[in-house]
């Protein structure tokens, strides 16, 4: 019996790549099992850096690296600031941060105003939208609200892929 074979995602090679696919990731705060379920099945050897974006408190003591690291091959390390994204890595935020790419780098931002609309996934997806000119995914797993929908808007019309 024939099976039909499932290539799953194929991408050009990272040799022949100047710059990793980004893969921006958006999750709620209650997005965790989404997330392990997504890491536990991604092949070590992709040609994607990953970043996560998740509504945290500020004041929340995150562990999502920990548990992360558990579940994929993938080396997952928390974002810093003027960070170059790497191809096999998983780059998560810390609470009470906001992230953005410029130009080929992650810039991190302390928040401290809790009267705005925060709306973490957005920043993050039009920045990857306009800096990767849509060599770049955008994935909603979970969110709060409407938060992920205009970061998708300007992936997709810069030429990026859009997953919810």
């Amino acid at each position: 019996m024939n099976r039909p074979r499932n290539p799953g995602i194929v991408l050009e090679g990272p040799s022949r790549m100047s710059k990793p696919l980004i893969v921006a990731v958006g999750a709620s705060a209650g997005g965790l099992e989404a997330l392990r379920d997504m890491f536990r099945s991604a092949p070590s050897h992709t040609g994607m850096s990953f970043v996560v974006v998740q509504h945290l408190s500020p004041d929340f003591k995150s562990m999502m690296v920990e548990l992360l690291s558990r579940q994929t091959a993938l080396t997952v390390e928390t974002a810093r600031d003027g960070v170059i994204p790497k191809a096999e890595t998983v780059y998560v935020i810390e609470p009470g941060t906001l992230i953005r790419l410029e130009g080929d780098a992650l810039r991190i931002e302390h928040t401290v105003q809790r009267d705005r609309v925060h709306l973490p996934i957005d920043h993050f997806f039009e920045s990857v939208a306009i800096a990767r000119e849509g060599h770049c995914v955008g994935v909603v797993l979970s969110g709060t609200g409407s938060d992920g929908s205009k970061g998708l808007e300007a992936i997709k019309e810069h030429g990026g892929t859009a997953v919810v």
